[in-house]
């Protein structure tokens, strides 16, 4: 997968992870701990596949358009240098 889909995904879950949190927060209790699931494998993803494809350092919480360790411009398109979670 690219970085940008990797990145579109973990967005996605965290997102979805906090709508359910905050659902049970207001309502179905359960939904709360349902909704911690899909929030830390989004975070999982983030920090383990969201990261530049040359030199493999990680995105960060703001990313930008270049990588802060080696200079490159990312290429969004391109499958990141780490392939596992861990």
């Amino acid at each position: 997968m690219s970085l940008k889909k990797w990145l579109t995904l973990s967005i996605a879950l965290m997102v979805l992870g906090v709508l359910l949190a905050v659902v049970g927060y207001f309502g179905i209790g359960v939904l709360m701990a349902i909704g911690l699931v899909p929030l830390v494998v989004g975070l999982l993803v983030y920090y383990g596949m969201c990261r530049c494809p040359e030199c493999g350092a990680p995105l960060g919480r703001s990313p930008g358009s270049h990588c802060k360790r080696c200079g490159r411009a990312y290429d969004w398109d391109k499958t990141p240098r780490s392939n596992s979670l861990f």
